[in-house]
């Protein structure tokens, strides 16, 4: 279906498939002014750009069609890729094209249940590339720009080499008129997909990366609750060596909450754990600075001590130590588990020097790793293209959840919804008394910390409602008692930048453990199996959701749809990365 310069090629390919097989396999219908039905008639369709947009419309599986070759079936695996890069792609030749389209063409043509299953999976990617969702993301652009805090030496700057690149990009586009020589579609002259391309997040053999500590400067200290940095770091013990470096804290401030611990412990299997007492003031600008170098320093002199080797230095905190970090064999790693900047009030941090120190960061690392694509298209600078690596979960932690008995403290109506995670300013009160009105339970698992006391107080009324239970942060090894509890898991996140450039661990962790989840379409849902994650944008709507979500499912197949996301495969994953960047 279509038409275009090259009609008269397609046409003659198209008679000598339908001389060679004897019949009309092929036809050829031209450009018609509605296309649908040849979307809603077809099996399987193959297509790019808008024509793959439809198909998904259609919850048609589709095949995504490029230049030189390019053939790509949708799936949860292949899905971030062409979030990077566009519906289209760019193959290594014309000459490995036939086998590329069989490959990915041939399991759909013998599979009916395969067809409808890439079909439902297709339908749920597509819903967030509507109009309306574009029209909100766009205004939700505009909001960020208008928000966002500049300081008073920058914005000149940052005006003046705006105002440069546009003129630039002009007069080269002019004199590229008169030579004769313009580009008549920016886009596919110069598609992303010819140029570095990013690593999709599959599973690598293990080792790949050598032998070697890795040194890894998480933004959270070894005891806060467990987040990104200490499940992926307890993954990646299981290969190699791990220096847990914890942020710098002052000796007065572990005095205050009664933090005790020794600078050198072993808390968990082949992860050492390095704590720093620094100066009081650390939060100060020139002591945030030493304080920095002083835990770099700490880190290389615990390494020299034990004659240990660097493999890599993984930073995900705030502060900008790889600029620290001198380059070498060793590969700097900036792992953004969250937009920072965007975090400055719920931290009631400054904005500024998040935005400067994550700036230092970019420029001094070797591989820049984002949770979600929307964060790693904020991360872009030059030709540094930023690696999409969601967010994991630890399948196995769950493999014996049935015989795990449902937390006795837990006295609430079945049948119950709950949230398992950190309660402050990112969750949405006004979709949990939705739910609650309903008359649906509710369980709430997990320490709060809101930035206002409004908010807090808030909070403090609601779980005073009737039917709802908050039990406050509990021990991990206790969490599972609490899931047993759950018929649907929710992930009530508020609408915000911060959110929307997350990747939420608890929908991960929910269906991990074989509960459906219900979220607000605010965070990506990427990858995730469209019949066991829901998304709602209104209090109502994510109320319906859940009622509907607490049906009997499968679930073992429930958790068998995030195996791709486990830990040890993340582990693996990283490692195949910093084997390439090493040396």
């Amino acid at each position: 279906v279509g038409d275009g310069p090259s009609r008269a090629e397609v046409a003659r390919a198209a008679e000598r498939a339908n001389t060679s097989a004897g019949a009309g396999t092929v036809a050829l219908t031209g450009e018609l002014l509605d296309p649908r039905p040849a979307y809603a008639v077809a099996d399987v369709v193959v297509g790019m750009g808008g024509s793959a947009l439809r198909a998904l419309a259609f919850a048609k599986p589709l095949i995504v069609q490029g230049e030189r070759g390019f053939f790509e079936a949708l799936t949860p695996e292949t899905l971030p890729l062409f979030d990077w890069q566009g519906w289209y792609g760019v193959g290594d030749g014309s000459a490995s094209g036939r086998d590329r389209l069989l490959a990915a063409l041939t399991p759909l043509l013998r599979d009916a249940e395969l067809r409808d299953e890439r079909g439902r999976f297709g339908r749920g990617v597509v819903e967030r590339c509507s109009l309306t969702r574009a029209a909100e993301k766009q205004a939700t652009i505009y909001r960020d720009a208008l928000a966002a805090t500049y300081s008073r030496s920058e914005q000149p700057v940052d005006d003046v080499e705006a105002a440069g690149r546009f003129v630039s990009y002009h007069l080269h586009r002019r004199w590229s008129r008169l030579r004769g020589r313009r580009s008549s579609d920016d886009f596919n002259a110069a598609p992303v997909a010819a140029r570095a391309r990013p690593e999709p997040p599959r599973p690598s053999p293990s080792g790949a990366a050598g032998s070697g500590t890795i040194v890894y400067f998480p933004g959270v200290p070894w005891h806060a609750v467990e987040g990104t940095d200490h499940r992926l770091a307890q993954a990646l013990a299981a290969k190699h060596p791990v220096l847990w470096v914890d942020p710098p804290q002052s000796a007065w401030a572990r005095l205050r909450h009664g933090v005790r611990s020794t600078p050198v412990s072993q808390v968990a299997p082949g992860i050492t754990r390095l704590s720093v007492t620094v100066l009081p003031g650390v939060t100060r600008p020139v002591v945030r600075q030493l304080a920095a170098a002083q835990v770099a320093y700490a880190a290389r002199q615990r390494l020299r001590e034990t004659m240990a080797t660097p493999l890599a230095w993984i930073c995900s905190a705030t502060e900008p130590l790889l600029a620290t970090i001198e380059p070498g064999a060793a590969p700097r790693v900036y792992l953004a588990t969250d937009d920072f900047v965007a975090a400055a009030p719920l931290w009631r941090m400054s904005p500024a020097y998040l935005h400067a120190a994550r700036e230092r960061n970019l420029a001094h690392a070797d591989l820049v790793l984002a949770v979600s694509p929307e964060l790693a298209g904020t991360l872009r600078r030059g030709q540094q293209q930023p690696v999409l690596f969601p967010n994991g979960c630890d399948i196995h932690r769950f493999d014996h959840i049935g015989e795990v008995p449902p937390a006795s403290d837990v006295d609430l109506a079945a049948p119950i919804a709950g949230v398992v995670g950190q309660f402050n300013e990112r969750t949405d009160l006004a979709m949990l008394s939705a739910v609650r009105d309903r008359g649906i339970s509710l369980l709430l698992v997990g320490p709060r910390s809101f930035a206002s006391a409004e908010a807090d107080a808030a909070f403090a009324r609601f779980t005073e409602r009737d039917g709802v239970q908050w039990v406050g942060r509990v021990p991990s090894d206790r969490v599972i008692g609490y899931l047993r509890c759950l018929s649907v898991g929710l992930t009530p996140y508020a609408d915000s930048t911060f959110n929307r450039r997350s990747f939420p661990l608890k929908t991960l962790e929910y269906l991990a453990a074989g509960i459906p989840v219900v979220s607000t379409d605010v965070p990506p849902l990427t990858g995730f199996d469209r019949r066991y994650v829901h998304a709602a944008s209104t209090p109502e709507a994510f109320a319906d959701a859940a009622a509907s979500a607490m049906g009997p499912v499968d679930r073992e197949d429930v958790r068998s749809s995030v195996a791709c996301f486990d830990w040890e495969r993340r582990a693996e994953t990283l490692l195949e990365l910093i084997g390439r960047r090493s040396g």
